[in-house]
């Protein structure tokens, strides 16, 4: 009879993920209930800038160069030849010597060595070139889910949620437009928000600004179904931990 007891008052896992699932939808609502009364939990509010850090990291070797991107190159020990270019709307720059070089599509690293590399052909002897990108304006933002085009695309200047909605070229008809979440590494942790579209699109509430790495994702309807999408992609306690 004790093993019988010990059975019945054991939890299985199965168990255990309903009831997460159901606290997570419950604190969904409560964000969702919060939006629409006006108060700022579980709003977009609550989930801000991301990190410098986060920011930087756009500029790291792997970061493909974009139309108009500021960058400082340096020629080492040749203090004439530095420069700090912005990268045309083509995705070119103008060299002194060299000329017009396509800098868009390429790494910092491949953009110096094929400067380093004209420069070597006429200019100077095995030339070292460092490529910085100083300031970006074509970073890069996912949308996810229930929109006619997923992907990775640019941002170019300022853009917000309604504007990058409408780059991966608008919702298709199975979106839930109340319960988009933005994700995004505010203090070296990876955050959410849920956003009502809906009410944004109607000027109810504000259209919040998309910064480099952030990602969207429009759920289907169904709101289970949607919160469940979303666990798949990111910890649990990340979606519960705003406004709570």
């Amino acid at each position: 009879m004790a093993s019988d007891s010990r059975t019945a008052g054991c939890i299985r896992p199965a168990a255990i993920a309903r009831r997460l699932i159901g606290t997570a939808i419950a604190a969904v609502s409560l964000s969702l209930a919060a939006c629409e009364s006006g108060a700022p939990k579980g709003s977009v509010t609550s989930l801000p800038p991301p990190d410098p850090a986060a920011s930087a990291a756009v500029q790291q070797q792997d970061y493909r160069i974009g139309p108009l991107d500021t960058l400082e190159i340096t020629v080492f020990k040749v203090d004439n030849l530095n420069r700090t270019l912005q990268v045309d709307a083509s995705g070119a720059i103008d060299f002194p010597l060299i000329g017009s070089v396509q800098a868009s599509a390429k790494t910092p690293r491949q953009l110096g060595d094929e400067i380093a590399m004209r420069l070597g052909a006429r200019y100077l002897q095995s030339p070292q070139v460092g490529v910085l990108v100083k300031s970006s304006q074509s970073s890069k933002f996912t949308v996810e889910g229930s929109v006619k085009r997923p992907g990775v695309y640019d941002i170019i200047g300022r853009m917000t949620l309604i504007q990058a909605v409408a780059t991966a070229e608008g919702v298709d008809q199975f979106a839930n437009l109340k319960t988009v979440v933005i994700f995004r590494t505010v203090d070296r942790q990876r955050r959410a928000a849920v956003v009502n579209l809906a009410d944004i699109r109607l000027g109810k509430v504000e259209d919040p600004q998309i910064y480099p790495a952030d990602v969207i994702v429009v759920p289907v309807s169904g709101s289970k179904r949607a919160l469940q999408n979303v666990i798949g992609a990111t910890p649990l306690f990340s979606l519960l931990r705003l406004g709570m």
